[in-house]
């Protein structure tokens, strides 16, 4: 709860600043009615999303409606305990297994919301949503195993204790791969092909509304907050300026990139990234015997 009340606060407003970018973009002014510069803009969001009602459905599965609706928010909220657990930061063991199981769930989950509506628009969605999902999964795990086993640590609190948390300066390519498979992984464009698609309406969350639709909403920007925590961990060091600068670069890929193809970025992922991560990994391997 200490930790979920932050983060949610912070969903809320990082929705502001990119509706401000993109309106700059756009040579638009953006929100500027609510407060002061727009301000409360999210607040009075919130407050319609609640006052929403939901749909109701001729012919779902009311179990898992809910369910799959509810869970994505706690797996996103369950992710911040790997750098903010009690008593201390990054005391979580075997942090690493824990981070591959909760996006593992989480995959699970689109999988029940898809089909739990019983529409071919969330499920064909949903389907979509999982083939990108767990094969950029795959190259977000390379990428961090490759990180790990040099020295054989399982957990991302380690990582500061043997000051390997700088891989910028150690592994200065491995960005190129991580980037986009972030993107992918977040389903942002120019990889939001789960929402994306006019042809699927809006992808597995066509049928969610009201609060539930609000719970989905807050899930997908709690990840996109958290993979830029981790990236700026990874890759940088703990900085809130350059957590913004992660967060503004998503913005900038939104507002100027077109969207990529489906079958393209699936073919990226099968013949170029997860072939070489793996040679990488191997020879890696190889060298360490």
């Amino acid at each position: 709860m200490m930790v979920s009340l932050p983060v949610l606060i912070s969903v809320a407003f990082l929705t502001l600043l990119e509706r401000k970018i993109l309106g700059l973009v756009g040579l638009r002014l953006g929100p500027s009615k609510v407060s002061f510069g727009g301000f409360f803009q999210p607040v009075a969001d919130a407050v319609k999303l609640a006052n929403k009602s939901s749909n109701v459905l001729l012919n779902y599965s009311f179990f898992f409606y809910y369910l799959s609706g509810s869970s994505l928010i706690w797996m996103s909220l369950s992710l911040w305990a790997i750098f903010f657990s009690t008593p201390s930061p990054f005391q979580v063991k075997l942090s690493v297994l824990f981070f591959t199981v909760i996006l593992s769930l989480n995959t699970l989950i689109l999988a029940f919301s898809g089909w739990s509506t019983l529409s071919k628009y969330t499920l064909i969605g949903s389907i979509r949503t999982i083939c990108q999902l767990v094969s950029y999964e795959a190259c977000l795990y390379l990428c961090i195993f490759f990180f790990l086993s040099f020295f054989s640590i399982y957990s991302f609190g380690e990582m500061t204790e043997v000051g390997m948390h700088y891989m910028i300066v150690g592994f200065p390519s491995l960005i190129y791969f991580w980037v986009p498979t972030v993107l992918a992984e977040l389903n942002r464009s120019p990889f939001d092909f789960s929402e994306g698609e006019s042809e699927l309406v809006s992808g597995f969350n066509t049928d969610f509304s009201g609060f539930l639709f609000t719970l989905i909403f807050l899930s997908e920007y709690s990840m996109i907050l958290f993979f830029c925590f981790l990236s700026c961990f990874l890759f940088f060091w703990n900085n809130l300026f350059l957590l913004f600068l992660c967060f503004f670069f998503i913005i900038w890929i939104r507002s100027v990139l077109p969207r990529y193809r489906f079958d393209k970025l699936m073919s990226v992922c099968w013949k170029f990234f997860i072939p070489f991560l793996t040679l990488l990994f191997l020879l890696q391997y190889v060298s360490m015997l």
